[in-house]
C-alpha cells in the first residue's frame, strides 16, 4: 500500500508539473517593441505610387509585413516581433520615395519609466518615446503596475526625440 501511494505521488506531481508547462508555453511572453506602425502619406495617388512607396519602405529595418492604402493615403507596417522600427527611417523612406509624411500612428508594448521628469515608453532595441503629459497618461501611470503596458496613439516629433500622444491603452 505504501508503496502504491508513493507511485501516485509521483504520478500526481508528474502530471501537474506538465500541466504547469504547457499552461506556461500556452501563455506567450509579452514581448516589448511595436506592434503597428500607421505613416499618413501626402501625394499617394496611384497603384504606381504605392509600388514606388513599397520599394522604400521595404528597405526599412526590421518591417515584416506591409500594407499600402492609396485611396487612404496610408502605409500600414507591422514590424518583427520583439522589434522596433526607426521611426526616423520611416519618414525618411516616404520623403524618399517622392512623398511627404505626414503624421504616424503607433501602437506598442513597452514598459513605464521616466526621462527627465517626463512620462515615457521604453520599447525594444533602446528606442524610448516620451508620452505627452495629459489625463489619458495620468491614467495610464495610475493603472500601470509595472507590467507590459500596450498604448495607441499619434507621435510628434523629429529623428532621436518623439512624443506619443496615447489615445487607447
Amino acid at each position: 500500500m505504501k508503496h502504491t501511494s508513493a507511485r501516485l505521488a509521483v504520478f500526481l506531481t508528474g502530471l501537474l508539473l506538465l500541466t504547469l508547462t504547457h499552461h506556461a508555453a500556452a501563455q506567450p511572453r509579452q514581448s516589448v517593441g511595436m506592434l503597428e506602425v500607421t505613416v499618413q502619406v501626402d501625394g499617394l495617388s496611384c497603384p504606381f505610387c504605392a509600388y514606388r512607396l513599397e520599394k522604400k519602405l521595404r528597405k526599412v529595418d526590421n518591417v515584416a509585413s506591409l500594407e499600402i492604402h492609396v485611396s487612404e493615403g496610408l502605409a500600414v507596417l507591422t514590424p518583427k516581433p520583439g522589434t522596433s522600427l526607426d521611426l526616423a527611417a520611416l519618414e525618411q523612406a516616404v520623403r524618399h520615395g517622392g512623398f511627404t509624411p505626414n503624421g504616424l500612428t503607433l501602437t506598442a508594448r513597452g514598459h513605464l519609466s521616466e526621462r527627465q521628469s517626463t512620462p515615457a515608453l521604453e520599447l525594444s532595441n533602446g528606442i524610448v518615446l516620451l508620452l505627452a503629459q495629459d489625463s489619458q497618461t495620468d491614467a495610464l501611470q495610475k493603472s500601470a503596475d509595472g507590467s507590459v503596458v500596450r498604448v495607441e496613439g499619434q507621435v510628434e516629433g523629429q529623428a532621436g526625440t518623439y512624443t506619443l500622444t496615447v489615445s487607447s491603452f
